[in-house]
């Protein structure tokens, strides 16, 4: 992912108009609850927040990326390995790899 983390290039931005810069956030938006319904404010495209995803990022990677961080973390709290010798950087990130694709699918899950 390069550049800044912009509303424009977040997964829950959404533009109305191809040659407006404004929209609306889809994720959590502050909204406004008026007579006829509910109001979601508009905002630029270059504004962010702490929701923000890559929008070039599928759902699936995103899990499997987080799914690899907690087996990474695993492996590091485990200390090393059977013979006391600490884990490796690189060992830790391919096992954790390993350990993902190793992991059964249930129903089209990861």
């Amino acid at each position: 992912m390069s550049g800044k983390r912009t509303c424009e290039r977040c997964r829950w931005w959404h533009q109305a108009e191809p040659t407006n810069q404004n929209g609306q956030c889809r994720r959590y938006p502050p909204a406004v609850i008026m007579p006829h319904g509910l109001v979601r404010p508009t905002m630029s495209e270059d504004n962010f927040c702490g929701e923000w995803r890559d929008k070039s990022i599928t759902p699936e990677q995103e899990q499997r990326a987080e799914l690899q961080v907690q087996f990474a973390v695993a492996i590091v709290g485990s200390d090393g390995d059977a013979t006391g010798v600490r884990w490796k950087p690189d060992t830790v990130w391919r096992w954790a790899a390993e350990y993902v694709d190793a992991r059964p699918k249930i129903g089209g899950e990861l």
